[in-house]
């Protein structure tokens, strides 16, 4: 271990994940200037981190005095958590979080060091690593112990890990001979607090519910967009796609009283989005209080109960209430709005995703539950989304393909899509 003026650490793993975290001072981009970029600063990152945090009901990890290891030269105690995965998954940022929730408990002393030990690795997806970083950034901020990572970088990064070169975990860490670690603990706090970043190729921006309570919010986020979509030559489908999708991701924040955090890469010719949206309870939580108190519209109502008859036969296992509760937030006419007509949002998004290649990855991750929105279930673009074949959400069950698990518990909502980049007709004929 050399020695350096701080440490830090990371954490990993998961299936399933979002947003990346890196800095960036706005370079020459935009064609007008950054609407978002006029709007407060809000230091909003430690409450998500927070939430995160107090969520997840890890199990406690073994550690103790024989655990560690005495460092001569920074003369302190040392633990070291070994990765040894080749893909990490929601299952090592479980096992990561039980175990730096332990060290909080027993050794939070400035003369103790937990140490991140990675392999060679790729992260099985955004979010991933999105939570990764969110997770570091709150052990750093909080912790009196010291923290430190390893990693052995692979020599190319996939679609679903490239964004990690954005996040702050990435940008400090310091390269001795092959191995990288977290150096400066000032520098990656600031990285990571910064409101918005904006390079050619990623967007990223945080929204405080104060933000996300002003009228023209989606539409200052989604003129951003546009121009950030329209600068790297993409298509008027692929624009107009992507700022229907992010008008309504926003506009579904309405129902809770978190924050969020929109990322977006371009990558090897496809759109990357991680959309996380944490405040406490699961995304369909309100949903089926409001039915269960008889508080939905009428429509709504009547839409849940005729098919929650047919469902309640079928629970097991592995097809749940929630995961009914889940599928439900996704159809048109079903809202948690007071007002009588439904809402049509998320009906939007599946719909765009629906178009998409059979195998670009999106899904939706609340609490434990995962649902995979793949190609085939997505119905036809019509108001009904079965999640099966038949796509019949009143009569027939979810397909097993598209529900699973996670293994760290998200409050809130945390969104992956992936859309093919499409080029602009005049970019093409330039070249």
């Amino acid at each position: 271990m050399s020695k350096k003026t701080t440490l830090f650490v990371p954490f990993e793993d998961h299936s399933m994940c979002l947003l990346c975290n890196s800095y960036m001072h706005l370079k020459s981009y935009p064609a007008k200037p950054v609407a978002l970029s006029i709007l407060r600063y809000y230091n909003l990152c430690m409450k998500y981190a927070e939430l995160l945090f107090k969520h997840t009901d890890a199990k406690p990890f073994p550690i103790d005095r024989h655990s560690l290891v005495f460092d001569k030269i920074y003369k302190k105690w040392v633990f070291t958590f070994k990765i040894k995965d080749e893909v990490i998954y929601s299952n090592t940022l479980s096992r990561l979080y039980a175990a730096i929730t332990t060290f909080f408990v027993k050794y939070n002393a400035s003369h103790y060091i937990f140490c991140v030990s990675l392999g060679s690795f790729k992260f099985a997806d955004k979010n991933v690593y999105i939570f990764f970083d969110m997770l570091a950034y709150y052990v750093l901020k909080e912790a009196k112990f010291d923290f430190e990572v390893s990693a052995r970088y692979p020599e190319t990064f996939d679609l679903q890990s490239v964004g990690f070169q954005n996040t702050a975990l990435h940008n400090f860490m310091i390269n001795q001979q092959g191995v990288r670690y977290i150096e400066n603990k000032t520098n990656f706090i600031n990285y990571y607090e910064q409101r918005l970043h904006l390079t050619n190729s990623w967007y990223r921006v945080s929204l405080t519910r104060a933000d996300l309570a002003m009228s023209d919010i989606a539409s200052e986020i989604t003129t951003d967009i546009g121009c950030f979509l329209s600068n790297n030559k993409a298509s008027d489908t692929t624009v107009e796609n992507m700022l229907n999708v992010v008008a309504e991701l926003i506009s579904n924040t309405e129902h809770n009283d978190g924050d969020c955090i929109l990322d977006i890469d371009i990558c090897a010719g496809f759109i990357n989005v991680s959309f996380v949206n944490l405040f406490s309870g699961r995304m369909f939580d309100k949903l089926q209080e409001m039915f269960d108190a008889d508080t939905l519209s009428p429509k709504a109502h009547e839409i849940i109960q005729a098919a929650i008859k047919y469902h309640a036969q079928h629970f097991t296992e592995t097809y749940t209430q929630d995961d009914f509760y889940f599928i439900s937030t996704f159809q048109e006419d079903i809202t948690t709005r007071q007002e009588l007509s439904g809402g049509t949002g998320l009906t939007k998004i599946i719909n765009v995703i629906a178009k998409e290649d059979e195998n670009t990855y999106s899904y939706v991750l609340s609490g434990y539950n995962l649902l995979f929105l793949r190609k085939g279930f997505l119905g036809d673009g019509g108001k009904e989304i079965g999640f099966n074949n038949p796509n019949d959400y009143y009569y027939a069950t979810p397909d097993k393909a598209v529900l699973s698990k996670c293994n760290l518990y998200i409050p809130g909502v945390a969104f992956q899509l992936i859309f093919k980049f499409e080029e602009s007709i005049h970019a093409t004929k330039t070249h």
